[in-house]
């Protein structure tokens, strides 16, 4: 390796893929790569699963190594594939690799096309995500099912206890209730706040967006600045009792929920995982018990700013889009970029072309055409210029 030929790693994830459910499946407009056009506007899409996340963007680097083999004859810099697939599953093997396989995984830097701008005229490139924790929690109340005329008001319901406790995780002004969670989150930058701006969404047009009439969130904050760099907990499944057609007046035995907590720099997992299972101890009303399961997690990722192949990220979108990308952090999580960072000290460039209305994860996911062949462009440019950077050894 020379200092004119950094290494490479390309990170691809297909299981995104398959993140659609089968219950949704009528809604798709096609089970297959389709194009169509929006409405007055003459747009190109691919709509399929996974089509943005993260099939497109992936593929920009196949054709974009393909194109350069081609008119060159060879790579400008040296270029490893890392494929991996269990990002949603959370398995855990892909760290484990990475850990046992440094030497055959080492570069100078990993090269991520899994993130999306908030319009096709403001491009973006994400230096910061947050992290993760994922977890369950089932209450338990009596032996079995019991009858509300029998034993209403004399026993503790276990959805009640239920409900008890996911109140208890926010204060009325949105903050997260779970002591010891803000104790490590980095204040944002003047800098950071000012960037933030010049991207953000206005609140009108997220709430039209997404159907809703009003945000929700911890006061203070800007909304960007709230899914970027604060966490945030939310429930995300809750199930027991009786649910079917008509009515049956069971007090539960039991009833669970799963939830998460995204997570920002600087937080440590391992740390609110135990503020986490301390709340629910203390929130937990007599005559019940509380069992917990943490299930996946991920820290969250920053990368300098002033890294060197941050800039070469830039010029290359300026010169395929015509526009300057914008240095922001984004709220979701790539659970692989804190291993490359740990296992192969290679810090992550996250340079994608996908778009906030994409409907990633959601049925008739879809990506624009002309940011699939600009998203090609980009690659391109950003090989032959990394193959000038001068990286510290």
């Amino acid at each position: 390796m020379t200092a004119a030929k950094p290494i490479l790693l390309a990170e691809d994830n297909p299981r995104d893929a398959e993140l659609a459910l089968a219950a949704m499946e009528e809604e798709h407009i096609s089970d297959k790569v389709v194009l169509c056009h929006d409405g007055a506007e003459v747009l190109d899409y691919l709509y399929c699963r996974g089509s943005s996340d993260d099939k497109a963007q992936a593929l920009s680097h196949f054709f974009a190594l393909e194109s350069i083999l081609k008119s060159e004859g060879k790579l400008p810099v040296n270029v490893k594939i890392f494929i991996e697939s269990e990002e949603e599953g959370g398995s855990g093997s892909t760290p484990r690799f990475d850990e046992a396989h440094r030497d055959l995984l080492a570069c100078d830097a990993v090269l991520i096309s899994d993130t999306s701008w908030p319009s096709p005229k403001v491009p973006t490139i994400i230096y910061a995500l947050r992290g993760i924790t994922y977890f369950q929690v089932k209450v338990v109340g009596s032996t079995h099912d019991l009858h509300s005329g029998m034993y209403g008001g004399k026993v503790p319901n276990a959805l009640n206890a239920m409900a008890q406790i996911i109140a208890s995780f926010h204060d009325k002004n949105g903050k997260i209730a779970i002591e010891g969670v803000y104790d490590d989150v980095l204040p944002l930058s003047a800098e950071e706040k000012q960037s933030f701006a010049k991207v953000a969404e206005s609140d009108e047009d997220l709430k039209k967006e997404i159907g809703v009439t009003e945000l929700f969130g911890e006061k203070g904050f800007t909304s960007s600045e709230r899914n970027w760099a604060r966490p945030a907990l939310d429930v995300n499944g809750i199930w027991g009792g009786y649910s079917g057609t008509g009515s049956k007046t069971v007090i539960a035995a039991e009833g669970s929920f799963k939830a998460s907590i995204r997570l920002v720099a600087n937080q440590k997992r391992e740390k609110i995982d135990t503020c986490i299972k301390a709340h629910i101890r203390k929130f937990t009303p007599p005559g019940v018990k509380a069992e917990i399961e943490f299930l996946h997690g991920a820290g969250a990722v920053m990368v300098a700013t002033s890294h060197p192949l941050i800039a070469c990220a830039q010029d290359s979108i300026e010169e395929a889009f015509g526009a300057r990308a914008l240095l922001v952090r984004e709220g979701a999580s790539i659970p692989i970029a804190e291993t490359f960072i740990s296992a192969l000290n290679a810090p992550p460039i996250m340079m994608g072309f996908g778009l906030h209305n994409d409907l990633i994860h959601s049925p008739n996911e879809r990506s624009r055409v002309d940011h699939f062949y600009k998203g090609i462009e980009s690659c391109i440019h950003f090989y032959q210029k990394a193959a000038s950077v001068k990286l510290a050894p």
